[in-house]
């Protein structure tokens, strides 16, 4: 199987040039999702298997469906939500 990621984030936009070939827009081609802020149908996404959340928190993962299809979810390390976290810290204060 090959894998076609959707970028459902800006967070690939510096990498579009290496990873052009597996990149897709076509969400029926997607088998992978990354995860971005904003909220997902995954309707539109019959094939995907995996969601890697860019980002920390789950208030835009639809946790039922993902459980009911059996998609894996990745989250970022608890290393890099503690950088996130420390990084908003810095610039709320």
């Amino acid at each position: 199987m090959s894998i076609k990621i959707y970028p459902h984030t800006n967070v690939l936009n510096s990498r579009i040039e290496k990873l052009g070939p597996v990149l897709t827009n076509n969400r029926e081609d997607a088998t992978v999702i990354v995860l971005g802020p904003k909220p997902i149908n995954l309707d539109q996404f019959p094939n995907v298997h995996t969601i890697f959340r860019n980002g920390i928190g789950t208030e835009n993962v639809p946790m039922e469906e993902i459980k009911k299809r059996g998609i894996r979810l990745e989250m970022p390390s608890e290393d890099t939500k503690r950088i996130i976290y420390e990084e908003t810290a810095t610039f709320t204060c």
